[in-house]
């Protein structure tokens, strides 16, 4: 127990960076399966919504979707150069900084998180985008 409690201690951003991406992910797929519509995705356009002021990282993704709170967009063929360069973007323009450099890779943006996984075998990436339930997040700060 003391060893998790100094580990803990020791890489305290990266586990609290760590929990927010999972807790971004368990919101996203709790809200995706209960997503209206005949297809079961909202309609949803990059740039409207939640994903306003945040850069696009492409507009041909293979699917999306969202609701109140939420936005997932799905690209296929990424190359992990791509995911890189457009990390770095989002780090700079929305002057925040990703928890850790592994995947999912998550930040908070003012009241969102925005999520970022990466599969390399497949080169599959989705990009998520969710309320932040912590309100004493300042916006642009990672705490």
């Amino acid at each position: 127990m003391d060893r998790l409690i100094d580990f803990i201690k020791k890489y305290k951003y990266s586990v609290i960076g760590g929990v927010c991406a999972l807790v971004a992910l368990v919101v996203v797929i709790i809200i995706a399966s209960g997503s209206g519509g005949e297809d079961g995705q909202s309609a949803v356009d990059w740039g409207e919504g939640i994903t306003e002021g945040i850069p696009e990282f492409s507009s041909e993704y293979s699917s999306h979707t969202g609701g109140e709170g939420y936005a997932a967009f799905y690209y296929e063929n990424v190359t992990g150069e791509q995911v890189q360069i457009y990390t770095a973007q989002l780090e700079s323009e929305l002057n925040i900084k990703f928890s850790s450099t592994k995947y999912p890779r998550s930040a908070i943006y003012g009241e969102k998180i925005i999520a970022i996984h990466y599969n390399v075998t497949e080169m599959k990436m989705s990009v998520t985008v969710t309320q932040n339930s912590t309100e004493s997040t300042q916006s642009g700060e990672q705490q």
